[in-house]
């Protein structure tokens, strides 16, 4: 690294770093750049984060006796159809009817299950557990 430091009476006063162009006074404590030498560090680092990249891959280029070979596109099976009216909001998909059944019986089966026990250790009470629809489902159910 190559630096100049500037000295009055052996005691330094200034250094520059000439690579970077940063500066240091250590009578008043500022520091900074020099704009010039700055710029030529700055373009410096980037030709040679330049070269250390890796080239770019080029595309592979036919040749020129061999036709390209072309894959026939696939018809779209369903075409959504757009909406006559946008303001109206999409249909959702219908929800399960036996779902609420489903929840339930897991609820109903939490008291007295693995699943309880598994709430005390956490510090949950079992009836704000069941406020909140949590519920149990039993291995292989």
């Amino acid at each position: 690294m190559k630096e100049k430091i500037y000295a009055d009476s052996n005691q330094p006063t200034l250094r520059v770093q000439f690579h970077s162009g940063r500066f240091v006074c250590f009578a008043c404590g500022a520091w900074g750049y020099m704009e010039t030498a700055r710029g030529q560090w700055r373009e410096k680092q980037q030709r040679q984060a330049a070269l250390q990249r890796p080239p770019a891959r080029r595309q592979r280029v036919p040749h020129r006796h061999q036709p390209p070979s072309r894959v026939p596109k696939q018809p779209v099976a369903a075409a959504r159809q757009p909406s006559t009216d946008p303001s109206l909001p999409r249909a959702l998909a219908p929800a399960r009817p036996d779902l609420a059944q489903h929840l339930a019986t897991f609820q109903a089966a939490l008291p007295g299950s693995r699943g309880e026990a598994y709430l005390q250790q956490r510090g949950i009470p079992l009836a704000l557990a069941l406020q909140y629809g949590v519920g149990y489902a039993a291995p292989g159910t």
